[in-house]
Parts: C-alpha cells; structure tokens; sequence
C-alpha cells in the first residue's frame, strides 16, 4: 500500500474514531435540548434512556472506536523487514540491517524514469535475502523494459554492491499510476513486424 493510500486509510479511521468518541459522550450526557437538536439519533436516546440502552450503543461505539484504532496500527506498523544473517561454520557471521538494503533498492529504482513509486519488502534467509519490489509505473512505460532494468537494479544493489546472494529472483509487481489505463503494450517479433 502506499504513502497516499496509507494516509487516507489512517485520517478515516481517526474520523471514525473521534465520531464514536462523540456518540459515547452523547448516549451519557444528552439533555432534552440536545436531543432535540440531534434529530433521528436523538429520537432513539430519547426512547432509549435506561441504563442498558445506554450500555449497548457504549459497547458498540466501543467496538467500532477499537477497531479504528487496530487499523490505524496496523497502517502504522512498519514494512516488513528482516535483518539478513550470513553463516560461516554454523555460525552468524555478519548481520545486514535489512531496513538498509531496502532503502537502498527504493533509491535506486525511484531513479528509473518510469518509476513514479517503489516499494520494496526484503526478507533474509540462510545466506542470502529475498526480494519482493512493488512499482507504480508511468501510463506510458514499457512493462517488459521496466521491469527487467528494475530485476537487474535489485541484483546489483544486493549482489554486488552489499554482496548479499539472492535466494530466488525478485519478485516486480507493477500498478500503474492512480487514474492511467494501462498501455497497451507493441512487441516486435524477430522479423521486424509489430504485433500488437
């Protein structure tokens, strides 16, 4: 998910929140005034102003205010990342924030001209690391050409820049930019002719 998604899905759960927050306080607190104020909602405290009535919009307030909550740590909660370990005779012998060289590989992706985001989730193994990389790509990239270069970015940074072996290929998922159709993609076959 990202930066934007995250944001919006944060300030909702938040509003929610705050509106639970105000209808706990109006279940305990409303005088006639204010129920006559509050319309519809008001027309059901007013029927309902016994303790237990008041006991169950609490508790259902509560529940929907707990969830808000959960969403927003969740959404809060950092990417996955685990540290990579490298062994030598059963033994670690190097550690690897993997926070790192998952900084790293936004960079560098974020520096291919079709790249309007990247995401990446780098998980260690037994000597090595796996990578799964998320682009957001311009509507007019060109998916095969983005997405080798960004295959090939991901094994220079682990490979030969941090020396980290790869333990599968990385994984690239492509989106495209909020609002864009996706291209339609021309390839060209090995005699010169287009197909589409």
């Amino acid at each position: 998910m990202n930066d934007k998604n995250r944001v919006a899905v944060i300030l909702l759960a938040a509003l929610l929140l705050g509106l639970m927050v105000v209808v706990i306080l109006a279940a305990w607190t409303a005088d006639d005034q204010v129920i006559e104020r509050l319309q519809d909602f008001t027309g059901y405290l007013e029927d309902h102003t016994d303790n237990q009535s008041k006991m169950i919009i609490s508790l259902g307030a509560l529940f929907v205010a707990l969830v808000a909550v959960i969403v927003i740590i969740i959404e809060l909660l950092p990417l996955p990342v685990s540290d990579i370990r490298l062994m030598e005779n059963g033994k670690v012998k190097t550690v690897i924030s993997g926070a790192s060289v998952r900084e790293q590989i936004v960079h560098d992706l974020m520096a291919m001209p079709e790249v309007k985001e990247a995401e990446a989730e780098v998980y260690g193994g037994k000597n090595g690391m796996e990578v799964v990389v998320d682009l957001f790509l311009s509507q007019d990239a060109n998916i095969l050409d983005t997405t080798d270069t960004a295959r090939g970015v991901v094994q220079e940074v682990a490979q030969n820049r941090i020396g980290v072996p790869l333990l599968a290929p990385p994984v690239i998922k492509v989106h495209f930019e909020p609002g864009a159709s996706a291209p339609s993609q021309v390839v060209t076959s090995d005699e010169g002719q287009e197909a589409e």
